[in-house]
């Protein structure tokens, strides 16, 4: 995630998130709001206009936050097979 929002924001590929979303915030001034989308995923939007490049990164950002919700959700998903297959193997030992 902090890779992409990093080259958004024309900052270094070794930008750390924390220091890649500071610069997100200090660009945007104080017009960025977050909201909780689906009750889990946050979504950040301008209040007012902002410039092309705060804005790419604010797209950039909300679908690495989805993608990331999108692999939790997968994972989520994983579990009663992971928990299946930890019992055959457990079973196949006795």
């Amino acid at each position: 995630m902090n890779t992409s929002l990093a080259a958004s924001l024309k900052l270094d590929q070794t930008t750390s998130l924390e220091t890649a979303l500071t610069e997100l915030k200090n660009k945007a001034g104080k017009k960025l709001s977050v909201s909780l989308e689906r009750g889990r995923v946050p979504k950040v939007s301008p209040q007012d206009a902002v410039v092309p490049e705060v804005q790419t990164a604010i797209d950039t950002l909300n679908t690495s936050l989805d993608d990331l919700d999108k692999t939790l959700q997968d994972v989520e998903k994983l579990a009663p097979e992971v928990k299946g297959l930890v019992a055959e193997v457990a079973a196949s030992r006795r």
